[in-house]
Order: structure tokens, then C-alpha cells, then sequence
């Protein structure tokens, strides 16, 4: 909706951060991006769903926030890996594992 551009970071041992770019990037100077929120450690994934819900994924975990800075609902998911995105109607989303023809599962939201 804001069409601002949202960066988040991963540390493998400690708690990332959401970062926020400024309205108008520059293209002759650095943008300073700001901290917005806190994320989870050992995020490998993340994808907006709508126009305020995201999904942050670790390797066994992720997070379903409603908004930047909320309080996210943690849910398991059936397989180790690193990447998501949404599904039709976004009442889940898709995850896969890693390596050459891994599997693809699909996750229904809490």
C-alpha cells in the first residue's frame, strides 16, 4: 500500500531487525535505512501477504505478524527450509526444503 521497500535482516545467533528505506530512494547517494522492529533469529525467508500481513520463516518455525512491530503468531512447519510465498486467497502459504526436486508443502495460517 505504501509501496516503501522493507529490509530484514538475518543473524544467525541473535534477534534480526526490520528495516525501513526512506519514501524517495536516492540513486546518486547511500539510502539510510531506519529500525523499525525486531525479528526473530535464523530467518532464512519472509513474504507480504496483503497490505499489512507478512511472513517471516526460520528453518522449523515462522511467524504470521498482522503488522511491522506487532506481536507475531509462531506456528511449526512440517519440513526444515528456507523459502516461502503465498498461496491463493493467502490463508496459506508455500514452503520448500532444500535441494534439487525437494518437496513443496502447503501451510495453512493460524
Amino acid at each position: 500500500r505504501t509501496l516503501r521497500l522493507y529490509v530484514v535482516s538475518k543473524v544467525a545467533d541473535r534477534p534480526g531487525a526490520v528495516y525501513v528505506a526512506p519514501r524517495t530512494l536516492s540513486t546518486q547517494h547511500p539510502n539510510r535505512l531506519r529500525k523499525v522492529a525486531s525479528a526473530p533469529s535464523g530467518l532464512t525467508d519472509g513474504v507480504f501477504l496483503d497490505r499489512h500481513r507478512f511472513v517471516l520463516r526460520g528453518y522449523r518455525t515462522a511467524w504470521l505478524y498482522r503488522s511491522i512491530g506487532g506481536r507475531p503468531r509462531q506456528f511449526s512447519l512440517p519440513s526444515s527450509g528456507e523459502s516461502v510465498t503465498s498461496a491463493w486467497r493467502r490463508r496459506h502459504v508455500f514452503i520448500g526444503s532444500e535441494g534439487r526436486y525437494s518437496d513443496i508443502w502447503r501451510v495453512r495460517l493460524p
